[in-house]
């Protein structure tokens, strides 16, 4: 495959290393019969022990290394797909996420992979660059891999297009966003008290004028934020105005529009809090080009460690969530569904946040 083809598919495979369970012949004519043959022992055994079911069957452990070791000097190497054609598993999940160049979603996806190398699963990745059409072209790509589970973090728009999967034969476990109308089994931050704790951290430093700089307009993690914003203005008895909310994407290009916007109309604000870090980004380029410092001019907020935060010229109050512990959590309910060991479509678990003051905000006189 040329590489712009490949950059240009909207999946990606992640190797991780497999277990011995079935093999198929490099050659074509290197059958499994033909490997009994050549060992002098039965198809069937040969079959167990290559499956991992020499001793479930009281196979001899001479025989069951010999036939390891022949097979492995024929060069025999695992083939998932074949074994999942006979038994209806593929011991692969899917992964789909709206935006990996996000270090947020690259470390969910952390997370995810490490559970998935422990369960000596292979991993598929799709990446739906905040696109329902490459969402849906990622499940067909995936439901064509016939994959044993899916953890998915939807567009957030709309879910129309995901209803079918409440009642699919394959398990699915939703992570950060997720929808209320949906019934499958999701893992998210508590994000109303996260942004509520980031807004309280400000309005108790002094600022009054804040305006804050959203994603997505319809996904459930910006709306549960845009909720935390209010309900900490609300604390301080200050109404919320169209004014103090803008943007509407969850990428650096959005906070920089919206950053620009609000210097270009004169709007009076002292802080800023952002619902993820590139947003942040965008916002202080914007910034920056205007001659505005943090936090001498504007204090500022976000959502999300940015990597090497702390060697800013005033490194950033952030609200960190445990973006790898997520994937982590999502992954280890697909298995349990997986593996049969329970879990409904009721299973929603919100994980807590940490908010870290950095130098970022500054106090001002009341």
């Amino acid at each position: 495959m040329a590489i712009a083809s490949l950059l240009a598919s909207p999946i990606q495979q992640i190797p991780i290393p497999l277990p011995l369970e079935t093999f198929v012949p490099k050659q074509a004519r290197l059958t499994l019969k033909v490997l009994a043959a050549e060992l002098g022992l039965s198809t069937c055994t040969v079959s167990r022990v290559l499956n991992g079911k020499g001793q479930q069957h009281r196979i001899a452990e001479e025989t069951e290394n010999r036939v390891l070791e022949h097979a492995r000097k024929r060069g025999f190497t695992p083939n998932l797909v074949a074994r999942g054609l006979r038994m209806n598993k593929t011991n692969a999940i899917g992964l789909v996420l709206p935006d990996l160049s996000n270090p947020f979603f690259a470390k969910v996806a952390r997370g995810v992979a490490d559970v998935a190398h422990k369960n000596k699963y292979t991993l598929e990745v799709c990446d739906t660059q905040d696109s329902i059409d490459l969402e849906v072209e990622a499940l067909n790509l995936l439901r064509d891999r016939q994959v044993d589970g899916l953890v998915l973090c939807p567009v957030g728009n709309e879910s129309e297009h995901l209803h079918y999967l409440a009642s699919g034969s394959r398990p699915v476990v939703l992570v950060d966003r997720y929808f209320a109308d949906l019934k499958l089994p999701y893992v998210s931050s508590a994000n109303i008290e996260a942004a509520e704790a980031a807004t309280l951290h400000l309005l108790e430093h002094g600022h009054r004028d804040i305006i804050c700089l959203q994603g997505i307009h319809d996904a459930i993690t910006n709306v549960h934020r845009l909720e935390g914003f209010r309900r900490a203005l609300k604390t301080y008895k200050i109404s919320c105005t169209k004014k103090m909310i803008t943007g509407d994407g969850f990428n650096s290009e959005s906070g920089y529009r919206a950053t620009c916007e609000i210097l270009e109309q004169n709007r009076p604000f002292t802080a800023l809090l952002s619902l993820n870090s590139p947003i942040a980004l965008g916002a202080m380029k914007a910034l920056s080009e205007a001659g505005i410092k943090i936090p001498d001019d504007v204090s500022l907020i976000t959502f999300d460690t940015i990597e090497g935060v702390e060697f800013f010229a005033s490194p950033l109050t952030t609200v960190d969530q445990s973006s790898r512990k997520l994937g982590e959590q999502a992954v280890t309910m697909l298995f349990d569904r997986i593996n049969h060991r329970g879990g409904n479509a009721d299973e929603h678990i919100l994980l807590p946040t940490t908010l870290t003051p950095r130098k970022s905000v500054k106090q001002l006189l009341n």
